[in-house]
Parts: structure tokens; C-alpha cells; sequence
């Protein structure tokens, strides 16, 4: 705000003036005039671009000041008017240096004076008597906490008062002869110059606004009023603007809060009651129609034995001990219960009830404020997620008994073993988690063995094998062992899962008979005993013609040949033709002196029927003839068995990638959600959102488990 709004207001102290103008005056640093208002032009005259400034008023006495800009903020100074329009007048002016240096603003307030019955005042007392009017005007304005304005009719400010400015960090000088646009921007001042608008066309204007976004944003109330002058014209607007951040979020806090109340009003299921304990009255409020719909004669108002008889027969007994209990406890100020209860249509329901008691100066209970929240769907998803984790657990038994499995970190230490491998190692669970693997190690394989297995788990792939342990006691048992990487959820290994098979019988019998190779080679006068006694089959050929010299009484049995169909046979007319080359190659490529040989081929039976066998074969004299002894164990059973054994360990490593991944997420989010509703940290309006979550996440549980229990099945078939 200029000197010029100072003047106008000031006209309320001060008898000296009918009128005050305002004009505006913009010069170059050589006084050239940029820019002159129409106020200037009314009361100076007629100005053309150019024209010098010292050609309407005499400033000579400051030009020197002017010239080396010694001028200060509140710079004023009087001047008469060369030629005057109108009259003569008095000018007050107001100097500026703009912020580019170079030009000057210049506030000329032209008061018209009051003819005394003595003449005019002298000089120094008009401006004397205008000063104590401006200071007291700027003490006005200055205590003010609002920003306050006056602008011309093209919208520059003329002047600006107020703490806001300090507050703000901003100077008069900053506003001074800029418009809005100017200050702002044209699209956030458009607003602005909208209502100014209105306010130059004589109303009085109200409107807010804001700037800003989230917590930056600040809201503020402008008042706008036409400027008047004494023959009707507007000649400018003055505005207030006020700060009304806090109040507008008071008022959002306020509105939020009402409409929170509101929607749990109308839509919580929690129901509201107070209970007069002496005189056993009990005021429902809340969702209590709509929740339980009981009538009364007395409106919300029932008694203690109409509650009572709305409680689960078989619930009421232990709530109501548990309320005495309660209320006969001076220490106790909270109360919480979960019974079932009936609505109107007789239809029982879980809820859950929390209460305040209210005692009176000794201790005796007067009355209780609490709610009653309808839990109906938490515990139908607690009493099958119970079903479901007993479920689990029969499976999980189930596989204990069946199978080893281990679970290890990246080095090998245990992490987790089932009871079945505790049997079978003879380790108890507590000696071997936290041991390392080698705990089992018999030191039947090789460094390079082991180290192989290892690479093949680390880079991402199933290792499968036979190995030969140690238990706790010194003996070996073997196993037939499947090891699976286990990821987590960016892919990367960090676990190890190995599910093993005890297959020690099957190894032990294997040994025995490779013994008795062993035997056989070195000792032929024995080999006719074991030769026709085994109940495996064997026989020996001629490895100069490949026929058939010898045959057991098992091989007979077996192959489905007689004793005399058997020795006129060739090797290959026990395999099948499409084997046949393979067998040639394996002859050509093993030296008579191998010693044992052993590799598993397919066998032709007389019928036709294919089976698995594992040929072994040792060299053998025979009554002067060269030839092999062959024992071929049929193991197609066996290979059967550990094809079902591997699907197995499939089946079981999915139901181990299910557990460890598929269960956790819905199981945690069961967990939390719980936990969430158990701390009371879930509003009203919340809570149905959070039990469909609840009932969605233990759905999906169900489903996971039931799948679990399916693959479970088809383990056990």
C-alpha cells in the first residue's frame, strides 16, 4: 500500500483534507516518463511517453538524492503542481527504485486543500499534521496479522501493510507497481483478477483460494471493496487477505471426524450399551436394532434378565461367573468376553464384548459402558483353519513315518529332520540340527563323489544317488537320497530338502552275491554248489561262440526255457534285436580279463515279455573252455520301485515347495490381519473389510491344504 492509501484512510484523522488521489507514475533514471495512470493524467495532465516528470511538479530540491539514489524505503517529499486542471494542489510523492535499478515508481498523493478563512497552511504544516495521520494509519495496519492492499484500476498494487508481509519474508517494495499477473503468473493470478474485476465494478467481493499441494498447501480468505472517490468514481480496489490454513484444517479434522461417527453409526456392527448396574437397566444404542432388533415397551431401555435370556444356554453359566468375578474385583476396570447371543429371529451369533465399569468412591460397581461386535465370521474361519491344521499335521505325521527328509543351509548344517530320520541315523532330533551332514558320513565315498553332489545342488539342480551312512552306534544303513534346491521368492537357493529311502536290504543282498563272485573267481571247484544252488539266475557261455554251456535251475525258472532249450541258445537270443548291436559293441570293448563286470540290460523271456536285469559277469574256466559266468539279478521290480520312489520324492518336493511358500503368504496374512483385530487397531468401518480378507486368505489356506492332502493320496496310492 502506497503513501496514496495511506492519505485516503488517513482523511478520517485529519480535518485538512475533502479528497485524496492516487496517481501512478512510471519514469526511466532520467525521469523520462514509461507509464502514467489515470489519476496522473486527471489532476497533472496530459502525458505523452517520454515527457520529463520535473515538467508537472518540482522535485529539484531532491534531485541530487535522486540522482545518487540516497533515498530510503519511507522517502517522501511535498511539491505543488505547475498547471493545474482543476484548482491548486499539493502533492505528496513517493519515490521508488524498481527492482531492475534503472526505473523509479513514482506514488504522487494530490490533496486538495480546504480553504482557511487565514489562507492556505503553510507548508510544513500540512505536512506535519499528514504525518501523525500516515503513522498513525501504519500503526493500524502493521499490527494487523492480515495482508492488506490497494490497487489501481489496472490492478497494481499500490501499496501493501500488514504482519503477513514480515511473516512472509517479503517487503512492500516486492508488490509496488506490480499487477498480478506479474507477480504470480497469468494462471494463477486469472482468479484474482476475475474478482478484482468485480470489486472495480463496485461489489464487494468474498472469496478463497489456495496455493500449494498436501502439506505445502496454504489457504487464505480475500475481502475486496471498491476504492470511492468523492463524486462516485472507483478508482481503485482495497483488499484484506487472511490466512486460514489452520481454520480450514480444523474444519476438515472437524467435518472427518462428524462423518466418521456418522458412517459407524450407521454402518459398524458394533452395538452400544450402558448399563445401570444397580438398578440392573440396560440402554442399547449403536447398531443395536439393527444387530439384534429386540423390542421393548421402554424403547432401548431392558433389563439385566432380558440379556440374559438373549446369551447361549450353554454359554450364559461361565459369562455370567466370569461378569460376578469381575465386577467383585476392585482392580479391575476392563472387561472382555465372547459368548454367543440370539437376534430377534432367534438365530445365535459369536460376538465379542469389551467394557468399561464406572465404581463409585468405594469401590462398588455403578455402571458399565461397553460394545458388543459381531465376530460370527472370525470364528467360523478360526474353527477351519483348526480343521485345516489338523489336517496338516495327520499328513505331516504320516510323512514322518514314511520317509527321511532333511533340510539344510547352503553349507550343509541341518536345519530341520523328521522323526524318521532320526530312526533310521539314531540320532535324536536336538544332536542332529545344528550338526553338519557329515555327522552321517560313512566314508565309503570319495572327496570327489561328494564333491560332485555338491556342485550339482549349488548350480540350481536335483542330485539323486545312493549313499552309504553311518549311524549313531558305528553300523551303515543305505539310502537312496533325492536333494532339492529350495528358492526363495527372488530365486535364489537358499535352502537344500533331501528325501531319502532306506534301501539297505536291497544293498546288503547285493553285497552278499558280489562277494560270492568273488569268491567263485577265485576258488572254481566252489562255483557248482553256489552255481546251481543261487535263486538268482546264472549261467556261463562260451566266449569264443557266445552259446550258452550252463544254466541254473533258477535262470530256467525264470526265463521260461527248459534246461535243454537253454543250451542251445546264444547270448543274443536273450535280448531283444534292437539291442542287439549295443550287446556286440559291449563284447568287443570288454577284455576277457576285465574281471566283474556289471551294467544293467533289458532281457528277452521265452514268452516275449521284457524284464530289467543287472548283468554281472566274471571270467571263468570250465572244463577247458573260456567263457563268463553271467548272474542276472531281475531288477524290474525294483526299478519300479524306484521310479514310484522318485515320483514320490516329486510329489514330496512340491508338497515341500507348497509348505514352505504357498502356506506361509496366506498363513501370514491370517496372522496379521488376527493380530491387527486383536489389538483394536481395526475401526468400524474397517472391519468388514478386513474379515473378507480374513475369510478370502483361509479360503485360499483351505485350498492349499486340501491340495497338500490330495497330493497326499496319491502318495500313499
Amino acid at each position: 500500500m502506497g503513501l496514496s492509501a495511506m492519505v485516503k484512510i488517513s482523511e478520517f484523522w485529519s480535518p485538512l483534507f475533502d479528497t485524496v488521489q492516487v496517481g501512478l507514475a512510471l519514469t526511466n533514471s532520467q525521469f523520462e516518463l514509461l507509464h502514467v495512470n489515470a489519476s496522473f493524467e486527471k489532476y497533472l495532465g496530459k502525458a505523452r511517453k517520454g515527457e520529463g516528470l520535473g515538467d508537472f511538479f518540482d522535485f529539484s530540491d531532491q534531485l541530487d538524492q535522486l540522482e545518487k539514489r540516497k533515498i530510503t524505503s519511507d522517502f517522501s517529499f511535498f511539491a505543488k503542481i505547475k498547471a493545474p486542471q482543476n484548482g491548486s494542489f499539493f502533492l505528496k510523492v513517493l519515490p521508488k527504485f524498481c527492482e531492475d535499478g534503472e526505473s523509479i515508481l513514482w506514488t504522487i498523493s494530490i490533496v486538495e486543500q480546504k480553504q482557511p478563512s487565514n489562507g492556505y497552511l503553510s507548508h510544513n504544516q500540512i505536512e506535519k499534521q499528514l504525518s501523525q495521520s500516515d503513522e498513525r494509519f501504519k500503526k493500524l495496519v502493521s499490527s494487523m496479522d492480515d495482508l492488506i492492499f490497494t490497487l489501481d484500476k489496472d490492478f497494481r498494487h499500490t501499496g501493501v501493510y500488514g504482519r503477513a508481509l514480515e511473516n512472509g519474508g517479503l517487503t512492500e517494495d516486492f508488490f509496488l507497481g506490480k499487477t498480478g499477473d506479474e507477480i504470480l503468473g497469468k494462471e494463477l493470478a486469472q482468479i484474482h483478477n476475475e474478482k478484482n474485476q468485480e470489486a472495480l465494478n463496485g461489489s464487494h467481493i468474498h472469496y478463497e483460494w489456495s496455493v500449494g499441494e498436501d502439506d505445502t498447501k496454504k489457504c487464505f480468505l480475500t475481502k475486496l471493496a471498491p476504492l470511492v472517490e468523492a463524486d462516485g468514481e472507483i478508482f481503485g480496489v482495497v483488499g484484506m487477505a487472511t490466512d486460514i490454513t489452520d481454520q480450514k484444517k480444523n474444519f476438515e479434522k472437524l467435518q472427518k471426524a462428524n462423518s466418521r461417527y456418522e458412517l459407524v453409526n450407521k454402518a459398524t456392527n458394533e452395538v452400544i450399551y450402558d448399563w445401570n448396574i444397580p438398578k440392573e437397566v440396560i440402554f442399547w444404542e449403536g447398531s443395536f436394532s439393527r444387530v439384534l432388533g429386540h423390542k421393548s415397551k421402554n424403547g432401548n431401555q431392558f433389563s439385566l434378565q432380558d440379556w440374559e435370556s438373549w446369551v447361549y444356554p450353554e454359554d450364559l453359566p461361565k459369562v455370567f461367573l466370569e461378569l460376578q468375578e469381575f465386577l467383585q474385583d476392585p482392580t479391575k476396570d476392563y472387561w472382555t468376553a465372547q459368548y454367543r447371543i440370539k437376534n430377534q429371529r432367534g438365530r445365535y451369533f459369536y460376538v465379542l464384548e469389551m467394557g468399561y465399569l464406572i465404581r463409585d468412591d468405594q469401590g462398588n460397581p455403578i455402571r458399565m459402558i461397553g460394545s458388543l461386535r459381531d465376530v460370527n465370521h472370525e470364528m467360523v474361519l478360526k474353527n477351519r483353519l483348526r480343521a485345516s491344521y489338523q489336517r496338516l499335521s495327520e499328513f505331516r505325521k504320516a510323512l514322518d513315518q514314511s520317509t527321511n527328509i532333511i533340510v539344510t543351509d547352503l553349507d550343509g548344517v541341518i536345519l530341520e529332520a523328521n522323526q524318521s530320520t532320526c530312526d533310521l541315523s539314531g540320532y535324536s532330533k536336538e544332536e542332529l540340527i545344528g550338526s553338519h551332514t557329515r555327522i552321517n558320513q560313512s566314508g565309503f565315498h570319495s572327496k570327489t563323489f561328494y564333491k560332485k553332489m555338491w556342485d550339482t545342488i549349488k548350480g540350481g539342480r536335483e542330485w539323486k544317488g545312493e549313499l552309504k551312512n553311518k549311524r549313531k552306534d558305528g553300523s551303515h544303513y543305505w539310502v537312496f537320497t533325492s536333494i532339492f534346491p529350495l528358492r526363495d521368492k527372488d530365486d535364489k537357493i537358499y535352502r537344500f530338502l533331501a528325501v531319502r529311502t532306506d534301501i539297505t536290504e536291497q544293498k546288503e543282498a547285493q553285497e552278499k552275491v558280489l562277494k560270492a563272485f568273488e569268491k567263485v573267481q577265485r576258488s572254481e571247484k566252489k562255483y557248482s554248489d553256489l552255481f546251481q544252488k543261487s535263486p538268482i539266475p546264472m549261467w556261463i557261455y562260451s566266449v569264443d561262440s557266445l552259446t550258452i554251456v550252463d544254466v541254473n535251475q533258477a535262470a530256467v525258472d525264470n526265463y521260461g526255457y527248459s534246461r535243454e532249450e537253454f543250451l542251445r541258445l546264444s547270448i543274443f537270443d536273450l535280448r531283444p534285436e534292437r539291442e542287439i548291436e549295443e550287446v556286440k559293441k559291449s563284447i568287443e570293448s570288454t577284455p576277457y580279463e576285465f574281471g566283474i563286470f556289471k551294467r544293467n540290460f533289458v532281457h528277452k523271456k521265452k514268452s516275449g515279455d521284457e524284464i530289467q536285469v543287472e548283468v554281472s559277469s566274471i571270467p571263468i574256466h570250465v572244463e577247458g573252455i573260456r567263457g563268463k559266468m553271467v548272474i542276472a539279478n531281475d531288477i524290474t521290480q525294483s526299478l519300479n520301485y524306484l521310479s514310484k520312489i522318485e515320483k514320490q520324492n516329486e510329489i514330496l518336493k512340491e508338497i515341500a515347495w507348497t509348505q514352505s511358500h504357498i502356506v506361509r503368504a496366506p498363513l501370514a496374512r491370517l496372522l496379521g490381519l488376527a493380530n491387527l483385530i486383536k489389538e483394536g487397531l481395526v475401526d468400524g468401518d474397517e472391519r468388514e473389510e478386513f474379515l473378507d480378507h480374513i475369510y478370502a486368505s483361509a479360503m485360499e489356506l483351505d485350498k492349499v491344504i486340501q491340495a497338500i492332502s490330495d497330493r497326499a493320496n496319491s502318495l500313499e496310492n
